[in-house]
């Protein structure tokens, strides 16, 4: 199964395998260089191909996936017609909006599941993700803090007592068994854990009570398509999940997706290793940082190590890759250079085309400094012999930054209620 990206130099078809996804990918580029419109592509092609896909959204620019289009600018390479139509055949479109009713509400409660199937490194991560996700929800990621949300955690599980809920966690943590107590007390005071149940309560009322308040509480298994006799994988078609967080603080948004990446790694753990979904962060730069801690970062990082072995894509987008983590960059064997201006993005270029094998590091630079919209050097190690400039294909679907006014037009009432 091939992906089609587009057109290589010698004008024949440009195409990945479809399993290069796993690896996952990065496009960099500069404003206007077509990286967001080459990662649409992508995200076409794994439709085609009924790959769900969770595109996380900032500011509007990818809710445009969800409205069909024949449009094709001049001197753009078109979509064929068998991409298009399979494109429009198996997509399935939800909008969800965390904390907000213009969409699909989703709460910002971390889901507390543990899956008996999990081995024992598997169970650890699980439940240390569900403990900074609640600590997220205080805004804490005190070490000593979170080692007791995850002690309780393991407690409960193990002794079968109900924790799948922030109010049960909050009962455990202010009124725990006199046994687990004990094990807690050198860590944190009985005094100290009440007070800390009590910062539960406060996040929970309020405008802030909001978010966990609004909608239900995130199930990957539902923005991926896999629940229901009638859902999207029982029918044949490919859920696409678009997650609009333009409505959010920037601090909001790096809450819920701290929450948003942890879930996907618990849900991931079940699905055993064939292709099972791509997830989509069109701006990773403030996501993870070069230096600075961010809440969403640890778990983004631990989802482009562990995520190729159990068939989760991440598909990866930055204009300023000077801002960006080189370990997550490095994570990425595919990568997409569209144009890049500025000395700090071009030295970061210069930089990744530096451990891309037998290439003349100074002509790709040259070549993609006074690169055209659209036009990138794409290497993968694994499948292609040397790098290869592309013109980028044109899309199944509308190209705008739709507005947050027009977004609630977009979603069914329906659908709001059923799902949210």
């Amino acid at each position: 199964m091939k992906i089609h990206l587009g057109t290589a130099d010698n004008g024949q078809a440009f195409s990945l395998p479809l399993e290069a996804l796993r690896q996952h990918l990065i496009a960099i580029g500069g404003t206007g260089s077509g990286k967001t419109v080459f990662c649409k592509a992508v995200v076409e092609e794994a439709i085609r191909y009924r790959l769900p896909v969770i595109a996380v959204d900032m500011q509007g620019d990818l809710l445009s996936l969800a409205n069909h289009s024949d449009a094709l600018p001049d001197g753009a390479v078109p979509v064929s017609d068998v991409t298009r139509a399979k494109y429009r055949e198996r997509c399935d479109v939800k909008i969800w909006t965390p904390a907000s009713e213009i969409g699909i509400p989703v709460s910002f409660a971390p889901p507390m599941d543990i899956p008996a199937s999990l081995n024992v490194e598997e169970r650890t991560r699980t439940i240390g993700g569900i403990a900074r996700g609640l600590g997220n929800v205080i805004d804490t990621d005190n070490k000593v803090t979170i080692s007791v949300f995850y002690q309780i955690i393991d407690f409960a599980d193990e002794f079968g007592i109900p924790c799948e809920s922030i109010e049960d966690f909050r009962t455990l943590l202010n009124d725990c068994p006199d046994v687990l107590g004990r094990n807690l007390d050198d860590l944190m005071s009985e005094k100290m854990r009440s007070k800390t149940a009590g910062l539960f309560g406060v996040a929970m009322t309020g405008e802030e009570g909001l978010n966990y308040s609004m909608g239900r509480p995130l199930d990957i298994r539902e923005m991926f398509g896999q629940l229901g006799d009638d859902g999207p994988v029982a029918t044949g078609r490919a859920r696409l999940s678009i997650v609009y967080l333009n409505h959010l603080s920037p601090e909001n948004q790096q809450r819920f997706l701290a929450l948003l990446f942890s879930s996907l790694y618990s849900w991931m753990l079940t699905q055993g290793d064939c292709l099972s979904g791509l997830l989509y962060v069109d701006e990773i730069a403030s996501i993870c940082p070069p230096v600075k801690k961010t809440p969403a970062k640890e778990s983004l990082m631990l989802l482009l190590r562990q995520a190729r072995k159990y068939g989760l894509c991440c598909l990866l987008a930055t204009q300023t890759p000077g801002d960006v983590d080189y370990r997550a960059m490095s994570q990425c064997f595919t990568q997409a250079i569209g144009n890049v201006q500025g000395d700090t993005p071009v030295a970061k270029v210069q930089s990744l085309m530096s451990a891309w094998p037998n290439v003349n590091v100074d002509e790709l630079l040259k070549r993609v400094k006074s690169a055209s919209r659209g036009e990138f050097i794409v290497t993968n190690p694994n499948y292609l012999d040397a790098p290869t400039a592309i013109q980028a294909r044109w899309l199944a679907t509308e190209h705008r930054l739709v507005k947050p006014e027009d977004v609630e037009a977009m979603t069914d009432a329906k659908e709001r209620e059923t799902l949210g």
